[in-house]
């Protein structure tokens, strides 16, 4: 089997899924090299730090990282190749760009979609002179390198119809390993209470108006506090909102997030893991904390439309169950996909399907521990690192036999 005798690993932040992009590389060639520019325990401090700190956070990612992209790149070799992460959007391109002619490959890895992010995020409008330069850097990403990986298949068909088709595309999930957890199935939970946990994010991209509709209707049940407790470790745009909503609510706790060694101790005592995407961030990411719960050994919940990638894994794995919050059955046939893929169903239906489920996996303790083991056993036979490296082997070694290069 052909291999590069090196890969350059590239994002500019080494959060988690960095870290086993690395390992899911080590087998692909002679030699891993990581190129970032911030570790993930200073992202996480600059992101809920000041406007200093958040602004070196930003110069760090867009002049610093560039930078040391360009310098690993003149100094690879023929035949080496770069895997690139969109964190930064322009990141692919501007390697690609520095490599062009040099007999260096770029893989593109889409694991958040721009300008559609900062579009979803309202922070740009669609069809405007900003989201068309974001845009037309992305196309650039997609014509100049020998080919993209996707985390899932409507990420895929969804970005190559707004974005382009690249030369190689493929389809390879975010690896995560159970071993990290112990490497033992979930013991059954002592129900009750059901112990629900979101980790990570819950920014703009979320459906936060959602669950915050379905845990305030928990409450007024009586739920929250004596059936159910609900456990919420966040950062991002709408944390403070969210924690504010909750405060003093019995059965709720919310803090900030923690390094990745402490959030698996913590995780161990939980049963659900809750994930949310509002229609529109689903056309732009899959979370990859709904790997980690689920080698965690928690069932999922998932807030999400139902077309989406997020609720296929969900779904196929048996890992857990969806609770939809798009209005479009099938966005990507109908004429105004962008506009479909975004219209959302209204937050208080939501929150009601999302009090109906939870009611019901409270008193139901088989069926959560069923789905707790699928997704343990989906993270242990088709997400391992092992597994991953063969999907990422094989998919270097066509680019190399093929000869594609930026």
């Amino acid at each position: 089997m052909t291999r590069p005798r090196r890969v350059f690993a590239c994002s500019s932040v080494a959060i988690d899924y960095f870290d086993f992009l690395g390992k899911s590389l080590a087998a692909s060639a002679d030699e891993v090299v990581a190129v970032t520019a911030v570790s993930e325990g200073g992202y996480r401090r600059a992101a809920c730090g000041s406007r200093l700190a958040r602004l070196v956070l930003r110069l760090r990612m867009y002049l610093v990282y560039p930078a040391l992209l360009a310098g690993a790149a003149l100094r690879a070799r023929q035949g080496d190749t770069f895997v690139v992460t969109s964190n930064t959007f322009f990141a692919p391109a501007w390697v690609a760009l520095l490599a062009r002619w040099r007999g260096i490959r770029v893989v593109h890895v889409l694991y958040d979609l721009y300008p559609d992010a900062i579009e979803v995020a309202g922070r740009i409008t669609t069809g405007g002179v900003a989201a068309w330069l974001v845009g037309w850097v992305t196309r650039l990403n997609q014509r100049w390198a020998a080919g993209t990986v996707y985390l899932g298949d409507f990420l895929r068909d969804y970005a190559e119809r707004r974005w382009g088709h690249t030369k190689q595309p493929v389809v390879i999930p975010i690896a995560t390993d159970v071993r990290l957890y112990g490497g033992e199935p979930p013991r059954p939970p002592r129900l009750p209470p059901l112990r629900l946990h979101y980790g990570g994010q819950l920014g703009l991209m979320h459906d936060a108006d959602s669950l915050l509709a379905g845990l305030r209707a928990l409450a007024t049940g009586g739920a929250l506090g004596t059936s159910v407790h609900f456990d919420a470790l966040i950062s991002g745009g709408r944390a403070g909102e969210f924690e504010a909503a909750l405060r003093n609510t019995p059965g709720v706790h919310v803090a900030g997030t923690l390094p990745s060694d402490a959030w698996r101790s913590h995780a161990e005592g939980q049963h659900v893991g809750v994930v949310t995407l509002s229609p529109g961030g689903a056309t732009v990411c899959l979370p990859s904390k709904t790997y980690a719960m689920m080698a965690a050994g928690l069932a999922i919940v998932a807030v999400c439309p139902r077309w989406s990638d997020l609720a296929r894994l969900v779904e196929e794995t048996g890992a857990g169950w969806v609770v939809n919050n798009a209005a479009s059955p099938a966005p990507l046939q109908q004429p105004a996909s962008i506009v479909a893929c975004r219209a959302a169903r209204p937050a208080e239906e939501v929150g009601a399907d999302f009090c109906d489920r939870i009611r019901h996996l409270a008193a139901s303790p088989a069926e959560v521990q069923a789905c707790r083991e699928n997704a343990w056993r989906a993270v242990r036979d088709r997400f391992s690192p092992d597994i991953i490296s063969r999907q990422w082997s094989a998919y270097l070694a066509a680019l190399a036999a093929g000869g594609g290069q930026a």
